[in-house]
């Protein structure tokens, strides 16, 4: 290769990378909501010892539960949403909900919102709170998402749009994001049998999986012999959605309640009319007021609210190191 060849190969890729930086920083992120969205689970992924009580749980309880509606049934505790989307109760994810918990509190307690999905291998291996933590350990992999996401391929019209010097508004924002942990989804209805047809294939090969089960009752088991208070339930969903649930995911509700509470937690019924969803899955916001004002209503009925004095555990009926088969 000649001096020459090299210099106009040298020149055009400087050129080239000119104008892909000069496009990304004119087109901005796919997604106008994209930089609050990341600050808000890198937010999450951040907190360490400072709730009183700790919501898990995936995208129905990110959604559904209102950690202010809970605060004012509770005491005036201090309750994040330390949801994520498509989460899985993983072993890592568990011992990231005990480190948000306020160790010196003197109620500490933790919320478990048990959806099938979150019980599978397939919740466990691919969700957000799996993405947060690997973005988290390398800070390069945060600023080449953004990067490469500034880049993805744009639709003809959206390019037209933008070389005629008009910028895009982007999708209509239906969201609010709180620090608090909650998703406040800014409808309450909807479609409810938008994933009707093809939510039974989040199933196909992939079940609840009774050593995710057994692990979480271990963890049950440790947090109540440490004195912290432990409740579960299951959210609400659309008919449709719980029938296949019932029928594909191999949930046996009666058969994991009963290792949850042998384990030591207080298993939450919630009543009430049914829940209207905008998807089939998930509550909008004015839903998802009612159902934490029932769940906090369930929870002060439960258990004692107490903030002057530390509350001595209940020994749980079944000891973490015994919990198998």
């Amino acid at each position: 290769m000649t001096f020459i060849t090299r210099h106009r190969i040298a020149i055009t890729s400087a050129i080239a990378l000119a104008l892909i930086a000069a496009t990304a920083l004119r087109r901005g992120p796919s997604d106008p909501d994209l930089r609050n969205l990341s600050q808000f689970w890198s937010g999450k992924m951040a907190w360490r010892g400072a709730a009183d009580c700790v919501i898990a749980g995936d995208s129905r309880a990110g959604q559904g539960l209102v950690p202010a509606v809970l605060r004012e049934r509770l005491g005036d505790a201090r309750v994040l949403n330390f949801a994520f989307d498509s989460g899985g109760y993983s072993e890592e994810y568990l011992g990231a909900i005990d480190r948000v918990l306020d160790a010196d509190s003197p109620a500490p307690t933790i919320l478990l919102a048990l959806t099938p999905y979150s019980l599978t291998p397939g919740a466990i291996r691919l969700n957000e709170f799996e993405h947060q933590r690997h973005l988290a350990s390398s800070p390069l992999k945060s600023a080449l998402g953004d990067s490469l996401d500034r880049l993805q391929p744009m639709r003809v019209d959206r390019v037209m749009t933008e070389l005629s010097g008009r910028r895009t508004n982007g999708p209509a924002k239906d969201r609010l994001w709180h620090d608090d942990g909650w998703v406040q989804v800014l409808r309450d209805g909807g479609n409810e049998r938008m994933y009707v047809d093809h939510y039974h294939e989040s199933f196909q090969d992939n079940h609840v999986d009774a050593d995710i089960v057994r692990n979480v009752a271990r963890h049950v088991a440790r947090w109540r012999g440490r004195g912290i208070r432990v409740a579960a339930f299951r959210p609400p969903v659309a008919a449709p959605i719980r029938a296949i649930e019932d029928t594909c995911s191999q949930f046996d509700e009666t058969a994991i309640r009963a290792i949850l509470t042998d384990a030591g937690a207080q298993w939450l019924d919630v009543a009430g009319s049914p829940y209207a969803t905008y998807d089939g899955s998930h509550l909008g916001s004015r839903e998802a007021m009612r159902l934490s004002t029932e769940v906090g209503r369930l929870m002060a009925d439960t258990f004692v609210v107490r903030h002057g004095t530390r509350e001595v555990a209940q020994n749980s009926r079944v000891d973490a190191a015994t919990i198998a088969d």
